[in-house]
């Protein structure tokens, strides 16, 4: 008769009562044959082979012990098992791997890094195998550089060059983000290793060099990008500042004309005007350049303009100021659709000066120039110099809008590097030397001139604001915006009087207390300085917002702080963060906002919803806490990746900090 699983189970007892282990051990394997895969079985079995000293069969059967555990959800239970195996077998690197993901299922994250971590070491020579717990490491380490890394030299030796070049590369973009440029520089570099004549690469590792002060390190690579690109005006630029840094004036001059005369070309004047600037503290005594200078100054201002910024354009009654402004908003915030349809279904408004204005600017805000002409061209009363300048602008006609002064002389250019690494910049120089300067104390005059006017504007509409003329106060607190656009306290004051006059905003847009933000909305193309491209070619990116996020937007605009933190909090998105942020911020909390949002950055990538959003955020505390160098690097990325996104914003923020 067969005997049955309790009686050899009393009959193991009384055998280890006597110390008998190797029968009692013989008795639990006939127990397991009658019922395979019992976890308490091979547990007891792990212990009676530890204690005859027969060490490979214990790990045998603890490892079915903890396989056994995972597979029914005992995780908790399995980490003990798994941290005596471990022991016994500390090289094995499935064991410390599966020790890693109980722990991680059980919430033990830290021991969870320690264990894959440590089995990667183990595998350095076996890449292919350590590639998955590399992936899981990352899994459980958002927003932790260390794991990043090991990816990348990981996949290089899988063989996966292209995988590994991008994962460097995206390091690369996250150290320039968060203003690790020391990092910027190594990971580029170790990039360029996989892929040497790469662009992107080569040019973000010559910034961070030129941003660490190694401009002789940053020609190695500025010298390979411009072998790839002759005509990178980034390339051109990072190029004259290496001379500017090395105190080599003379050459940075002759590069700093040359990058101007490209963006003649291009026509993108206020880029050019930059560039001029710079040539002209390159060499302060040089009249002529002084002179194409103010002209270049003259030239922007006039591109820069818009049609429905002018005294002449402003709503005339209420109803025109209630279409022009919801429409201002909505082009801002991304949603140049509504706007049109806004402005287009104004009804009797239709044909107003104040409506086809902004119509037009809302077409050229999209791309869409020859609806944007059409526009400009019926408009009846307007400035008729104003309205042919804007035409000529999107036409890209600038010879119609200023006289543009004489291009440079031909310049021929040729790069090298000697044996010391100092780059040679070689030009057929044909024009003669200058002998006069200019004085700037003109211009410093009409500057203070501006800011008096601004303050007597700014008294003259709190005056009409007190005594009730509201419409009177509009006007003034306007002109004291045209002579300082970054002046908060006006801009406070005009949204309050528009949110005054209309009674709030409805549950459809979000409206007059933003319009003191850009009296009566700045709406700006991909680019301020250059023409828009043909409707056939425009290729300009929409960012748009779910009808939730603009709905906080509107709450922080009415001063509903706490009910807008709540709701970003609840939306746990990178949307949401932005939100919190900005209300951080709002309170004085800048460092906080900056810490917020820049967690939830480090958690998605560049194509997530709401990434340029962030990155704004991200550039104006980085300004507000005094990093003005990480400030302007982030919104040269928003203007990268989002052209046209806030554009008006980053305007002020750049005038601000600079």
């Amino acid at each position: 008769m067969a005997e049955t699983r309790d009686q050899l189970e009393q009959q193991a007892m009384l055998l280890l009562q006597k110390d008998k282990k190797e029968e009692a051990l013989d008795v639990y394997l006939r127990i397991l044959k009658l019922s395979k895969g019992d976890i308490r079985v091979r547990q007891k079995l792990a212990d009676l082979y530890l204690g005859l000293g027969r060490r490979p069969e214990a790990i045998r059967q603890l490892r079915d012990v903890a396989t056994g555990q995972m597979k029914e959800g005992q995780h908790r239970a399995a980490v003990v098992v798994l941290k005596r195996l471990h022991e016994l077998n500390p090289t094995d690197a499935p064991t410390l791997a599966q020790l890693g993901e109980a722990q991680k299922e059980v919430g033990f994250i830290e021991d969870a890094k320690e264990a894959f971590t440590k089995v990667i070491d183990m595998l350095e020579t076996k890449p292919k195998l350590a590639l998955p717990y590399v992936k899981e490491l990352i899994a459980i380490s958002p927003g932790e550089v260390p794991p990043k890394v090991k990816l990348a030299e990981v996949l290089s030796r899988c063989g996966q060059t292209d995988e590994s070049f991008e994962q460097w590369m995206k390091l690369g973009r996250e150290a320039r983000r968060r203003g690790n440029t020391l990092d910027q520089a190594q990971f580029m570099e170790r990039g360029l290793k996989l892929k040497e004549n790469n662009g992107e690469c080569l040019e973000s590792a010559a910034e961070a060099r030129i941003a660490l002060g190694s401009p002789k390190d940053a020609l190695v690579h500025i010298q390979k990008a411009y072998a790839v690109d002759p005509n990178s005006t980034r390339v051109l630029s990072m190029l004259a500042q290496c001379f500017e840094l090395m105190e080599q004036q003379p050459k940075a001059k002759k590069v700093l004309m040359q990058l101007a005369k490209v963006y003649e070309e291009k026509k993108q004047v206020v880029e050019r005007l930059d560039v001029l600037q710079r040539a002209a503290q390159c060499d302060p005594d040089d009249a002529a350049l002084q002179s194409e200078v103010g002209a270049a100054v003259a030239l922007a201002e006039r591109v820069g303009m818009r049609v429905n910024e002018q005294p002449w354009s402003q709503p005339q009654n209420q109803d025109e100021a209630d279409v022009v402004i919801r429409a201002a908003i909505l082009a801002r915030y991304g949603f140049p659709d509504r706007a049109q349809a806004a402005l287009e279904g104004s009804n009797g408004l239709r044909e107003t000066i104040s409506v086809r204005a902004m119509l037009a600017e809302v077409h050229a805000q999209v791309g869409n120039n020859e609806a944007a002409v059409a526009e400009l061209s019926a408009i009846r009363g307007g400035d008729s110099a104003d309205i042919q300048t804007r035409i000529a602008v999107l036409k890209g006609d600038l010879e119609n809008v200023e006289d543009v002064s004489a291009p440079p002389d031909d310049v021929d250019m040729e790069i090298d590097v000697d044996d010391e690494e100092e780059m040679e910049f070689e030009i057929a120089e044909g024009a003669d030397e200058p002998e006069d300067s200019v004085d700037a104390q003109a211009a410093a005059s009409q500057s203070d001139t501006d800011e008096s006017d601004g303050a007597g504007h700014e008294a003259e509409g709190d005056r009409l604001a007190a005594s009730g003329d509201a419409s009177g106060a509009i006007v003034a607190y306007q002109a004291a915006l045209e002579a300082d656009p970054t002046n908060e306290a006006v801009l406070m004051k005009l949204g309050e009087l528009f949110a005054a006059d209309t009674g709030g905003v409805d549950a459809g847009s979000t409206v007059e207390a933003e319009a003191g933000l850009a009296a009566f909305g700045s709406i700006e193309e991909p680019s301020s300085s250059s023409p828009a491209p043909s409707p056939a070619t425009a290729s300009v990116v929409s960012i748009v917002f779910d009808d939730g996020y603009v709905a906080l937007q509107g709450m922080i605009m009415l001063g509903k702080i706490a009910d807008a933190k709540s709701g970003g909090e609840e939306r746990n998105d990178l949307l949401g963060a932005c939100i919190v942020a900005e209300v951080l911020a709002l309170e004085g909390d800048a460092k906080q906002a900056r810490r917020v949002l820049q967690e939830a950055m480090d958690e998605v990538d560049e194509d997530a919803e709401g990434y340029p959003e962030g990155l704004w955020g991200l550039a104006r505390y980085a300004a507000m806490v005094g990093k003005v160098r990480t400030a302007g690097r982030l919104l040269g990325e928003l203007e990268d990746l989002a052209p046209g996104h806030r554009s008006a914003d980053i305007a002020i923020l750049r005038a601000a900090v600079n």
